[in-house]
């Protein structure tokens, strides 16, 4: 199962990710496309595109927010979670997908090559390359010992980099400095 979570706004990319699930689908028959999230722009008809791309018994679309409470069934429930963005300074999704112990496939945009060590948390893709997206998908999803390996690095790096104590104590050393 392919995750990709979040409101859904146009620089996420989600089109270029159901123009790949062709090709992953001829790959794997029974793949799953999980989205969760509300749309927050009109500008795109993504239930058209599914439909055009005769998607609709490979993609479930859950249209709705979830609370934080609920924001781990999906990505527990993923083998790997979904950035195609055209855009993005960084993400809270990936960052989700790291404490859930989820690799990710993202594209090389904004942060993310900082964010994602190819290989060895997830894979890098260039931005718009629907067949790159999908031999990316495929590798993880055919590899599920490597998805779960890179899934584990992912969680070790959220949890060093981002965790609660990195963090107290970047902001303990800020009030040091200010108060010096």
């Amino acid at each position: 199962m392919i995750l990709f979570f979040g409101l859904l706004k146009t620089y996420k990319g989600l089109e270029v990710l159901l123009s790949s699930l062709v090709t992953v689908r001829e790959q794997i028959p029974n793949v799953l496309l999980l989205i969760v999230g509300k749309p927050l722009e009109n500008k795109r008809d993504y239930a058209g595109i599914i439909a055009k791309l005769s998607l609709s018994r490979s993609v479930q679309w859950e249209r709705s927010y979830v609370p934080t409470d609920r924001v781990g069934l999906p990505f527990a429930a993923a083998d790997v979670v979904a950035l195609p963005y055209h855009a993005a300074s960084c993400s809270a999704v990936l960052l989700n997908a790291y404490v859930h112990s989820r690799p990710v496939v993202a594209t090389s945009v904004g942060g993310f090559p900082e964010m994602v060590d190819h290989g060895k948390t997830g894979l890098l893709v260039e931005r718009d390359d629907s067949a790159a997206l999908a031999a990316a998908l495929v590798e993880l999803l055919l590899d599920p010992e490597r998805a779960q390996c890179m899934g584990r690095r992912a969680r070790e790096k959220a949890l060093e980099n981002h965790g609660w104590p990195l963090i107290g104590q970047i902001t303990g050393g800020i009030y040091r400095t200010i108060t010096d």
